[in-house]
């Protein structure tokens, strides 16, 4: 087997394992619930996924959010939203872990 088809066969069996969330809305209140991602998958503008540990909390958190009876600081909420931008900017190419991933797989080629 490729290292390509390796690597996806190790992400179809970690996406099974795990709860991805594309909305950085709901992102953002499952990380004020403590439920912080395990992993920012994507590279392409617009196109990222959150990945969280697939708990009974978390996807009940996730069911609530998107039936709009999750609470949560407005203030907080915000702070959040703006974090986990930051956090996707920079696997943005240009951006501080983009570079160090590009450099990574350079040097191990």
């Amino acid at each position: 087997m490729t290292k390509k088809k390796d690597e996806d066969k190790e992400f179809q069996e970690f996406e099974t394992f795990s709860s991805a969330v594309e909305d950085i809305g709901c992102a953002a209140a499952l990380s004020l619930a403590g439920f912080d991602p395990i992993l920012i998958t994507g590279g392409i503008p617009f196109e990222f996924s959150f990945i969280f540990q697939p708990t009974d909390g978390v996807r009940d958190m996730i069911a609530s959010y998107h039936a709009g009876t999750l609470e949560v600081k407005a203030c907080d909420y915000f702070k959040e939203i703006e974090i986990l931008k930051s956090q996707v900017d920079d696997r943005r190419p240009g951006g501080v872990v983009y570079e160090e991933i590009k450099r990574s797989k350079e040097q191990n080629s």
